[in-house]
C-alpha cells in the first residue's frame, strides 16, 4: 500500500459520504475527498461489509477493498 494510504482509509470510513448497496442490505461505500492523493486522483472509495458473529452476537465488520479514484 502507498504509504500513508491507510491513513487516508480510515478517514474515508470515520467522515466520508456513505451509502448502502441496493443489493446487499449489509454492504456499504465510503468516499471521501482527499488531498493527501497521488496525482490525478481526488477522491477514495471503501467497501465495507456489515456483519454480526458469535453468541452472543458481535460486531464483525471488515474492509472488502478500497481504491482510488478521480472525480472533476
Amino acid at each position: 500500500m502507498y504509504n500513508g494510504l491507510l491513513d487516508v482509509v480510515l478517514e474515508t470510513i470515520r467522515l466520508g459520504a456513505r451509502r448502502q448497496d441496493k443489493y446487499q442490505a449489509d454492504k456499504f461505500s465510503y468516499a471521501l475527498e482527499s488531498f493527501e492523493l497521488p496525482e490525478p486522483y481526488t477522491h477514495v472509495v471503501v467497501i465495507v461489509k456489515m456483519g454480526w458473529e458469535g453468541d452472543p452476537p458481535e460486531r464483525n465488520n471488515f474492509v472488502l477493498t478500497a481504491y482510488l479514484v478521480q472525480k472533476w
